[in-house]
């Protein structure tokens, strides 16, 4: 028998017991009559009502907890769950990782040069214990980083307007484009991002020289304030 299970790659234990079934065996897995759990659903939402954070095996608890006062039956943890189930009751399982609820459903990509940037952040660790963070400003067109810095402390706003402002330069020499520039970031950009730290061009325009006023005014001209497109950002 056992070469025969190995070829046909079956368990010999399953094999032995279908063997040895009596002839009057009936499955009663299958033929099931379905219940009625009206009467369950009533008690379970009752339990659940104030408390919408329970899951099955606190409501499982509750239920046989009354029923016991009132000497009424107890119910399979399993039958609750089955019935959570089917009636959308049970909570969301927990993975590990946060919920996204900003799901990737746009296109990033455009087909010319200088319609769309968008900005990133990453970090090194290095063996001396020290981060470097690196921010970029991308075209999502032909992908070239226009302009980059690297720091190992924080990247503030004011950086992050820089950076724009040598993107606009390294791409245009001073001069403005045709069109407005569609600016976004990614959600794991650096603080700041492209598309809140272009509404603060003006404002910080007012606090510096001349010549630093016009660059910056001329790269806040030059790129339009879009909410910040949901998901992968750069990718």
């Amino acid at each position: 028998m056992k070469i025969v299970c190995d070829v046909l790659g079956v368990a010999r234990s399953n094999v032995h017991v279908r063997v040895h079934r009596p002839t009057n065996w009936i499955d009663r897995r299958r033929h099931r009559r379905p219940r009625n759990d009206r009467a369950l659903v009533a008690e379970i939402s009752n339990e659940i009502a104030a408390l919408p954070s329970y899951g099955y095996r606190r409501a499982w608890t509750m239920i046989n907890r009354c029923r016991d006062g009132e000497g009424r039956r107890r119910v399979n943890h399993k039958r609750v769950y089955r019935v959570m189930r089917d009636y959308r009751l049970l909570l969301q399982r927990h993975s590990g990782r946060p919920v996204d609820t900003r799901s990737h459903d746009g296109r990033i990509a455009v087909n010319e040069s200088n319609r769309r940037w968008c900005s990133d952040g990453f970090e090194i660790a290095c063996d001396n214990r020290e981060r470097v963070r690196i921010a970029f400003a991308l075209d999502c067109c032909d992908r070239e980083a226009m302009s980059w810095l690297a720091t190992t402390g924080g990247i503030s706003g004011d950086m992050v307007r820089d950076l724009m402002v040598e993107a606009v330069e390294a791409r245009f020499q001073g001069r403005l484009p045709q069109q407005a520039i569609d600016a976004r970031r990614s959600r794991r950009s650096c603080r700041g991002g492209v598309a809140t730290v272009v509404r603060a061009f003006p404002a910080q325009c007012a606090r510096l020289s001349a010549a630093q006023s016009r660059r910056r005014l001329l790269a806040g001209t030059a790129l339009v304030v879009r909410p910040a497109q949901p998901g992968r950002g750069a990718a």
